[in-house]
């Protein structure tokens, strides 16, 4: 897949008002692709606490490059399903807190209009290496449009970056089947070939879920970490198995 270089349109992802880089997300530079492999991993504990499902990303030579934990609830996981809040922590390969995201539960009473369809997730990212303070790089927030799911990509200054089209007839209460994939577009939606989210097999991973990312390689790192982000929301949300 031929994807349109990111450099001439640079503008568009960020605004020029925050910042296109991260030290915690440099690894993502010289990427173009993620893979990624979700797998429950009953009780894993990180810093005391307990984690149930654990997600690799690795890169296109099948080398890992994060992991990250989902922190949720019993309950939640039981009777809210894939409607369940959670938070999820992403570390480096020297076990340094790159990314915190936490997602609300979509049924939560600020979406008055359409609960169970507008889902979201923030991204922070920790300052200094600790949990303590956390700087908001952005958002992944789903639009409402009649059978077919919408996200954005928003920038912690509120502006636009990309945005997520998934495929046709497939609404937010609905699952997607395997070889369905989410397409990643400019804001004003001319670019229709600025990347993708897909379920994928893999040589490098032998169980669980599994997705590949794809984005240009010029792209700044923190709208690639914005990806990555939402390609945790959409696998949760739309092909997370019971």
């Amino acid at each position: 897949m031929s994807l349109k270089s990111s450099k001439s349109t640079a503008s568009n992802y960020n605004g020029g008002a925050v910042r296109l880089s991260n030290p915690d997300f440099d690894i993502l530079a010289g990427l173009s692709q993620l893979h990624i492999s979700r797998r429950v991993e009953k009780f894993t504990r990180i810093a005391g606490n307990e984690y149930a499902f654990m997600s690799r990303v690795k890169n296109s030579t099948g080398q890992q490059i994060f992991v990250a934990y989902e922190k949720s609830t019993y309950s939640d996981r039981t009777f809210l399903g894939n409607s369940r809040p959670f938070e999820m922590h992403v570390y480096d390969n020297f076990n340094r807190h790159v990314m915190h995201l936490q997602r609300p539960c979509s049924c939560a009473d600020d979406n008055p209009v359409f609960p169970c369809c507008l889902n979201r997730i923030n991204v922070f990212c920790p300052f200094g290496r600790t949990s303590a303070l956390k700087e908001h790089v952005g958002r992944i927030q789903q639009k409402y449009w009649s059978f077919r799911s919408k996200f954005n990509i928003i920038n912690g200054l509120g502006k636009v970056l990309l945005q997520i089209v998934g495929p046709k007839k497939y609404c937010c209460c609905c699952q997607c089947t395997d070889n369905q994939s989410f397409a990643l577009l400019s804001p004003d939606g001319d670019n229709l070939n600025m990347g993708k989210i897909l379920p994928s097999t893999w040589q490098h991973f032998t169980d669980g879920n599994y997705f590949m990312v794809e984005f240009p390689l010029d792209m700044d790192t923190v709208t690639k970490a914005l990806i990555l982000a939402a390609s945790f929301l959409i696998e949760i949300v739309f092909y997370e198995k019971n």
